[in-house]
């Protein structure tokens, strides 16, 4: 998990804990755009339809100047009764016509867009499938999906993919994960951010039941209950996933990853008032990963 994933994770799970009120004008601002997209048409089809409502004004004084001559006038009554039915029949055949063609102009937009929606939105589920597609990637996909407002259709295919697959735990991440999107990119709070946090604690439960050494699982679920309100009591809880964290790395081949485990295991001994257990948290953390500028900065040495 890169520092990218971490820092998603933290911001959402923090809204969700919290259970502040946001609202969204998404719906609002597609709806705007849509009407953007569709007002030349409206245009174009409100002249067509003045320029035959000229036409008509002038077919109807026509009309009334025949019908005033007198009784064996010489004058030219070139627009007979059906001359006058066949143009207001053309007129009325030009009228529908142009309504027609707005009406289909704005059809092939909606089905352009609607294809082009369903393109991305297979494409992200086929990259989201790659056990390898991890990271900024990830996050830039994700983005799009929020861009497009295709976040619970992609939420929906992936729960439709672990329902055919329900041992692929690596989907099953895939899955979790994807429960915090509307969190941290649909800007859902309060009680829609319960809901959705509690199916990704619920998922990580299951891959966990499955394999406890899975890392990702037990990581994101330590960082949510980290995130909890202190009335939850779930600060205990994050505190005990990270120390098993720190005893599973401990016998695995290490990755640069792991320095998080240490650095958040002593954030939370720091707030709960355990300054040498937080120190202590750090120092092992920082010598295993010298490098690691987050660690050496809460020991001081940055």
């Amino acid at each position: 998990m890169t520092s990218n994933h971490v820092f998603f994770l933290l911001a959402a799970l923090l809204l969700c804990g919290a259970a502040l009120f946001m609202t969204t004008q998404r719906n609002e601002a597609d709806s705007d755009s849509a009407d953007l997209q569709i007002l030349p048409q409206i245009g174009l089809i409100a002249e067509r339809l003045e320029n035959m409502d000229d036409r008509m004004v002038a077919m109807e004084q026509q009309v009334d100047a025949m019908e005033s001559r007198p009784a064996g006038s010489n004058m030219d009554r070139s627009l007979d009764a059906e001359t006058i039915n066949r143009m207001i029949a053309q007129a009325l055949e030009e009228q529908g016509s142009t309504s027609v063609e707005g009406a289909k102009g704005a059809g092939v937009s909606e089905e352009a867009s609607a294809v082009a929606n369903e393109r991305l939105l297979n494409d992200s589920i086929a990259k989201l499938l790659d056990p390898n597609f991890q990271g900024d990637d990830r996050e830039k996909l994700w983005d799009q999906l929020k861009e497009q407002g295709l976040i619970e259709e992609a939420i929906a295919q992936l729960e439709q993919e672990v329902k055919g697959d329900p041992e692929n735990l690596t989907l099953m991440n895939q899955l979790a994960y994807a429960y915090l999107q509307p969190i941290m990119r649909g800007g859902v709070a309060g009680m829609d951010a319960g809901k959705w946090s509690m199916k990704a604690d619920g998922m990580y439960d299951q891959i966990l039941t499955a394999d406890s050494e899975n890392w990702e699982a037990r990581f994101s679920k330590a960082i949510s209950y980290s995130f909890w309100p202190p009335m939850f009591g779930k600060q205990p809880e994050a505190i005990r996933h990270f120390e098993i964290l720190v005893e599973q790395q401990a016998n695995q081949q290490s990755t640069p990853q792991f320095a998080q485990t240490h650095l958040l295991l002593g954030n939370l001994y720091e707030q709960q008032g355990k300054h040498e257990e937080a120190m202590a948290a750090w120092q092992v953390g920082a010598d295993r990963f010298p490098d690691d500028a987050d660690l050496r900065k809460q020991l001081g040495l940055e």
